[in-house]
């Protein structure tokens, strides 16, 4: 795998690509060549167009979480309680940029200003991930090979299980959550009388949700099994369904 030091130039090159992908995507899809092109063309061929051009700066946010936690994770003993609180920041923070971005800075500096300040906190960060590199020891951790007379410890039940099952669960819960997430602003639209903000309320609440519930499972359910995935699985099948038939 990458080294440490590896590790941190790729987060900070990718905080730097996706600060430049802010600027340059204004002139790209709010300035000039977006708006042109959708003048001429059905609205429905230019899907295509935004997925291509989304699809980069998209594909480098999902990187750069993995190469996160290459840096902040030390031991594998501690990786699962700092992996999540690492998600659970990322995704608090995510919440934050969802309402001062569409209430705050959309509303005041309009959207050339809320992009611009955007991608101005993307390269400070880009310059705060390289800081550390000063202070980094060029020497990497070696693994410590244990004696054949200590075993260890016999992997848990869950660990067991095919690793595949549980990604695909665990994508089937993603495609699920995210479906509802859609059905509930259409939902919540009609009730609220949908406007300018009311996406930025909602993903707001959606992704301080999902926050919250990552920092209690990092505290609360350390020794959490499989079974109480499944379980978390069934809870909002049966509140989507209570949902639906209260509000009709």
């Amino acid at each position: 795998g990458l080294s440490l030091r590896r590790c941190i130039i790729a987060l900070s090159l990718i905080e730097l690509a996706i600060g430049i992908f802010g600027v340059g995507s204004l002139p790209l899809l709010y300035q000039h060549f977006y708006l042109q092109l959708s003048g001429h063309l059905p609205s429905h061929t230019l899907a295509p167009l935004v997925f291509a051009v989304l699809s980069l700066p998209t594909f480098l946010m999902g990187v750069s979480f993995p190469l996160l936690v290459r840096v902040a994770v030390a031991e594998q003993s501690d990786a699962a309680t700092r992996v999540t609180n690492l998600y659970a920041l990322n995704t608090f923070g995510a919440a934050l940029g969802a309402l001062i971005g569409g209430l705050v800075l959309m509303r005041y500096l309009g959207i050339e200003g809320a992009t611009l300040i955007a991608a101005l906190i993307n390269f400070v960060a880009a310059v705060l991930v390289i800081l550390p590199l000063k202070r980094l020891s060029r020497v990497e951790v070696k693994s410590i090979s244990l004696p054949e007379s200590i075993k260890a410890p016999e992997a848990p039940v869950a660990a067991k299980q095919p690793f595949g099952a549980w990604c695909l669960l665990y994508g089937l819960s993603g495609f699920v959550n995210l479906g509802l997430e859609l059905v509930w602003f259409r939902l919540l639209g009609i009730i609220l009388k949908t406007n300018t903000f009311s996406f930025s309320w909602l993903l707001f609440f959606y992704l301080s949700g999902l926050a919250a519930g990552s920092l209690f499972a990092a505290k609360k359910l350390k020794n959490a099994t499989g079974s109480m995935f499944l379980l978390l699985q069934v809870a909002i099948t049966v509140y989507s369904v209570i949902f639906q038939i209260v509000l009709y």
